[in-house]
């Protein structure tokens, strides 16, 4: 598979140095312009590579994080996918390159920086559990199971303090378990997403005081089947109507990055979405979305009513008037097609007052990516003419 990797490699001149080095089994990547107030964790998220048998976070003279991995294939693997996308942390351009590095241990099957552990009998919370994972210095990511409060994955820096933490948890009453390094297992949704054109994305870590409306407005690149939002789990799982469209936000996400409350998520591409039924699907081709527009041809409804009769229906995202009309966005669109059909029949609801129709969905804007890089392409070409700036 690294014969594969380096001959696409080559193909980038830039890169000539890096392939030399990975052809004689280098393992250790080198992560540069790493912000100092980035957590490790949000550099390690666009890691896409595995099994990781060291992290070191580096912080003079600049701050740097070197990964080592057990097999040289990894590293040409996470070089292959940054040099297809700028990879930005909180605004920075990271730059990647092969170092030397230490040695890997040599791989074992139960060789993990990442395990699970169940807490019984206790109502584990983040900053109990962060406690507890004190004496291992700094942890990579931890979170729990959805729903159990009392069992989490832990990812550490290295395999070795892994071993150390499986040991000392054990002893302190714990059951733990070795589990994938979470980098591969990132790696795994992806190409099971792609493999069966998932439309799903999760984005983890969103802190828990992010409202409804917040999260929404992060959203961009393609209408919408769904948004759950689980604020006690800090997860939030945004469904697309199109596979194209949930990749391009999943890899705006992963590469340039979505930040809510000054943290940066952490997406993950979903393999298990399911296809929409018939209906559904022709539906969205006719035309339906998640955002309904009422035009009022007399007095309209008051905001906090228009909400109570759709919500009705299912969670509403936002409602909004302006003049003699009003846009209601639903959270599902089965929920919009089905306030579609009934709400003009309803009590408080005159059909010769009001007229419905769907509108297209907010999170259909372009992508900020796209937008910036439409920007880009409009200087270069004032520039090539010799247009000035208004």
């Amino acid at each position: 598979m690294i014969t594969k990797n380096l001959t696409r490699l080559r193909n980038k001149p830039s890169l000539q140095r890096s392939i030399s080095q990975l052809a004689k089994g280098q393992h250790t990547i080198s992560i540069q312009n790493v912000p100092p107030h980035a957590l490790i964790g949000e550099t390690l998220d666009v890691v896409l590579a595995g099994p990781i048998y060291n992290v070191e976070d580096i912080l003079q003279p600049s701050r740097n994080v070197r990964i080592t991995f057990y097999d040289s294939t990894a590293a040409s693997e996470l070089l292959e996918q940054v040099s297809n996308h700028p990879v930005l942390l909180y605004g920075q351009r990271l730059e990647f390159s092969p170092v030397m590095g230490q040695k890997p241990a040599p791989f074992h099957p139960t060789s993990s920086r990442t395990i699970r552990a169940t807490f019984a009998n206790v109502h584990m919370t983040e900053n109990a559990l962060a406690q507890q994972l004190t004496p291992f210095g700094a942890i990579d990511r931890f979170n729990f199971v959805k729903g159990n409060p009392s069992k989490a994955f832990i990812s550490f820096l290295s395999a070795r303090v892994a071993s150390w933490a499986f040991k000392d948890l054990r002893q302190l009453g714990a059951q733990v378990s070795r589990v994938r390094d979470r980098c591969v297992t990132a790696a795994l949704a992806r190409t099971e997403a792609l493999k069966n054109r998932s439309c799903k994305v999760a984005l983890r870590g969103v802190p828990r005081n992010t409202t409804v409306i917040e999260l929404a407005d992060c959203i961009r690149g393609g209408a919408l089947h769904n948004i759950s939002y689980k604020p006690l789990d800090n997860v939030a799982y945004i469904h697309f109507t199109l596979h194209a469209s949930a990749l391009a936000f999943f890899e705006d996400a992963l590469y340039r990055g979505i930040y809510l409350h000054g943290r940066r998520l952490h997406p993950q591409f979903e393999p298990d979405s399911h296809p929409f039924s018939p209906n559904l699907a022709e539906s969205i081709k006719n035309g339906a979305s998640r955002c309904i527009t009422f035009h009022y041809t007399g007095p309209g409804h008051e905001p906090a009513d228009l909400t109570r009769h759709c919500s009705r229906f299912g969670p509403v995202e936002r409602v909004s008037t302006t003049g003699s009309s009003a846009t209601v966005v639903f959270l599902n669109i089965m929920h919009a097609i089905n306030a579609f059909a009934r709400l003009p029949a309803s009590e408080g609801f005159d059909p010769s007052h009001v007229r419905l129709r769907f509108e297209k969905d907010p999170s259909s804007r372009p992508l900020l990516s796209s937008v910036e890089a439409v920007g880009q392409l409009h200087s270069e070409v004032q520039r090539l003419l010799h247009i000035p700036d208004k």
